[in-house]
């Protein structure tokens, strides 16, 4: 038998169908268990319109089938509908939307590393930390309005068991299938929760991190800042000092010069009064010696003519 399913393919079934309506059932059930298109809901339909025995019980027990088999496609077009709807993109949104923050806020830290505005970048950063948590907020509440809806599908896959001819203790084959896809979509719904947490706890560390380098920072701040004004006391006190110790040193200095010029004044004048007395004396000694000469003059000749009448 050719059937096709949700995708415009063609699934060949090579069951005889010789015998009972429910073995054709649970064979056909058996071979598409893992069909997720329409062949499974044409193929069930299908075996039940096969009626091998005209009975009475047999018609009633296709009928039950038939109605266990539209209420499980219900079940599972609602399941369906329930994992892969809106809701659930609007999860997988906000575990995307999640990832992006996270690359965010890690590419936010690593340019924080190397920026000097350091202020701006971590209210950024708390900016960051407040979308991610109302997003973390809305993805629990859809988790948990999904969670919800798998529940109420859950008890309504169980009212049909509860109906059927089957064992209590034994749910029917696609039921367990439909209860092990709910677990296993649970399942990944709280590992993704979990891994949602752990990025969570991961982003508080981030901002602690954040807040002890601001404290850091500040701290630096400080020490520099009294580091600045110790320096500048330091050269306050320097410049006065050195500003007292040239004065000192240009008074001295002067004072010193100006005893020198008054010793070399003393000296010029003392020397100058020498050589006055010197001047004078040369002037007595010249006077003198003019005088000499001038008697000597006048002797020399008075001696002369006394020689001349002795000779005559």
């Amino acid at each position: 038998m050719t059937v096709t399913n949700g995708h415009g393919q063609h699934d060949t079934c090579e069951e005889s169908f010789d015998g009972s309506g429910a073995d054709a059932l649970d064979a056909l059930l058996e071979a598409l268990r893992a069909d997720q298109g329409g062949a499974r809901t044409e193929a069930l339909k299908r075996a039940i319109e096969h009626r091998p025995e005209p009975d009475d019980t047999q018609d009633h027990r296709r009928s039950d089938l038939a109605a266990a088999v539209q209420q499980l496609e219900t079940d599972v077009q609602t399941l369906a509908e329930s994992t892969d709807d809106a809701e659930s993109g609007t999860v997988r949104a906000e575990l995307d939307a999640a990832a992006d923050e996270r690359e965010t806020l890690r590419a936010a830290v690593d340019e924080l590393r190397t920026t000097t505005d350091v202020q701006d970048r971590i209210e950024t950063i708390e900016g960051g930390l407040s979308d991610l948590a109302e997003r973390q907020a809305a993805l629990e509440t859809a988790t948990r309005e999904l969670r919800s809806d798998l529940d109420a599908d859950v008890t309504t896959d169980t009212q049909p068991a509860a109906d059927s001819d089957a064992s209590p203790s034994e749910p029917p084959r696609d039921q367990s299938d439909v209860i092990e896809r709910i677990d296993h979509v649970e399942r990944i719904l709280d590992t993704r929760t979990t891994a949602l947490a752990s990025k969570a706890r991961r982003i508080e560390t981030v901002e602690a991190r954040l807040d002890d380098l601001e404290a850091s920072l500040d701290e630096r701040t400080n020490a520099l800042e009294n580091d600045l004004d110790a320096v500048n006391e330091t050269l306050e006190e320097a410049a006065t000092m050195l500003q007292s110790e040239t004065r000192a040193e240009l008074e001295s200095v002067r004072t010193e010069l100006e005893e020198r010029i008054d010793a070399l004044e003393s000296e010029f004048e003392t020397a100058v009064d020498s050589l006055e007395s010197d001047v004078d004396t040369l002037e007595w000694h010249a006077v003198d010696m003019i005088q000499w000469r001038k008697s000597y003059e006048e002797s020399v000749p008075d001696t002369e003519g006394d020689d001349g009448r002795n000779s005559t």
